[in-house]
């Protein structure tokens, strides 16, 4: 997993909501031609994104340190 700090971390998120404003936009695209590594970052981050949005779930990482038996209490159900 690669760290990246939260002004990179909010432009990635503006660019996937919709929201990046110009300057934002061409700001990412020279960090995405000069390092390979925030090129990776933004694949990684755009895939958890699109995973996020998938119907019920679909494509995201399993939890495996919850067991399908585990029940939440959320508080809701007394």
């Amino acid at each position: 997993m690669i760290l990246i700090d939260a002004d990179i971390e909010a432009m990635f998120n503006h660019v996937a909501d919709g929201i990046a404003t110009k300057a934002e936009k061409q700001r990412l695209q020279e960090l995405l031609r000069a390092s390979r590594s925030s090129r990776q970052a933004y694949r990684d981050f755009m895939a958890l994104h699109s995973a996020l949005h998938c119907e019920n779930g679909a494509g995201l990482p399993e939890l495996s340190h919850f067991s399908r038996e585990t029940k939440l209490d959320l508080g809701g159900n007394k």
